[in-house]
């Protein structure tokens, strides 16, 4: 499973499964039984101290630690959460989730890292929701000149619109174009509409171009 990367001193909640039956390995299990769990988080700080274990307390629901079913899933997922007191360091850890009666173990790794480092690295790709290029949805996004050619090695920034029209610049997802001009992926939020920034240093732009996701 991949590794998530989550801010630290700050409360979440997470995506985890898939839980499957114990006897098959294949049916999902969509219906557990959330405090029958055990839940361990296993920290390596790089303090020079061994790694240390936190049990934590699952919940249905009203806890620190609440996990319930993910709406509509039928793969075996559920959401979990975790306090800012959980993620209160930095380094690697991981989070296994027993119920020897019901499901097989699930194993999440996850990356603990400053708040500034997170936020700078939700700047390069962004946070959103849906997975963004230059062609999504039937769009032609592209970077060109004029007469239709692709702008190759242009940044690519995106700004929410809103804050752009007033003078608030604070950046959402950035990328860089390729030989034709395309860009992205990147991870923006549905329902909002979004000021991209195109420009090559000295031979191109800046130009500005409006998307509504």
């Amino acid at each position: 499973m991949e590794t998530k990367v989550l801010k630290t001193n700050t409360a979440v909640v997470i995506a985890i499964g898939p839980f499957l039956d114990l006897t098959d390995g294949v049916t999902p299990e969509t219906a557990m039984t959330v405090t029958n769990i055990t839940c361990e988080m296993y920290k390596e700080t790089d303090t020079g101290s061994a790694p240390t274990r936190t049990a934590l307390t699952l919940t249905a629901s009203g806890g620190s630690n609440d996990m319930v079913h993910i709406t509509s899933d039928i793969a075996g997922f559920y959401s979990f959460e975790l306090t800012a007191n959980d993620l209160n360091f930095l380094g690697r850890a991981t989070l296994v989730f027993t119920d020897d009666d019901v499901c097989r173990q699930v194993v999440l790794p996850l990356l603990v890292i400053p708040a500034i480092s997170f936020d700078q690295f939700g700047s390069l790709v962004g946070i959103g929701n849906v997975e963004i290029d230059s062609e999504y949805d039937g769009n032609d996004w592209r970077y060109l000149t004029t007469g239709g050619v692709g702008i190759d090695d242009a940044t690519v920034k995106v700004y929410l619109k809103s804050e752009y029209d007033v003078g608030v610049y604070t950046l959402r997802a950035s990328s860089v174009t390729g030989t034709d001009g395309t860009w992205g992926p990147v991870y923006l939020n549905t329902g909002l509409t979004y000021t991209v920034v195109f420009y090559k240093s000295g031979v191109y732009g800046p130009d500005n171009l409006e998307i509504t996701i």
